[in-house]
């Protein structure tokens, strides 16, 4: 019984701590040379790479690779936002569903998948 008890305690304390890990980790954006640009949240800073948590796997990324690193993005874009009366003035509707109050053109595929093709990945 006792033995079960440290058993428990223990594994409550690792989840504990990873839990506080995982939320202490800063979001980031990692400009390389190459050009490419890579989001996550950064785990640790080594003296010859970073590590960087993607979502679905973690990225070791080498010093030498790396142009600048820009920390904090997200938090950036989720000051960013416009107020609610800038918000009222161009959505209308409650609940779920909103409409715009712009009016919409007929555009032919050619000309939507111009306009659109850069935001599908």
């Amino acid at each position: 019984m006792r033995r079960s008890n440290q058993i428990l305690r223990i594994t409550l304390l690792i989840g504990l701590y990873l839990q506080w890990q995982l939320c202490s980790a800063a979001h980031v954006e990692v400009k390389l040379k190459s050009g490419s640009a890579l989001e996550g949240n950064l785990l640790a800073e080594k003296r010859d790479q970073l590590v960087l948590d993607v979502g679905y796997t973690v990225l070791l990324i080498p010093r030498s690779e790396i142009e600048r690193v820009e920390k904090g993005p997200l938090e950036r874009d989720l000051h960013s936002e416009i107020s609610k009366a800038d918000f009222d003035q161009t959505m209308h509707g409650s609940g779920l569903y909103l409409e715009s109050d712009k009016e919409l053109q007929d555009q032919s595929v050619v000309a939507l998948s111009k306009q659109l093709g850069p935001a599908v990945v």
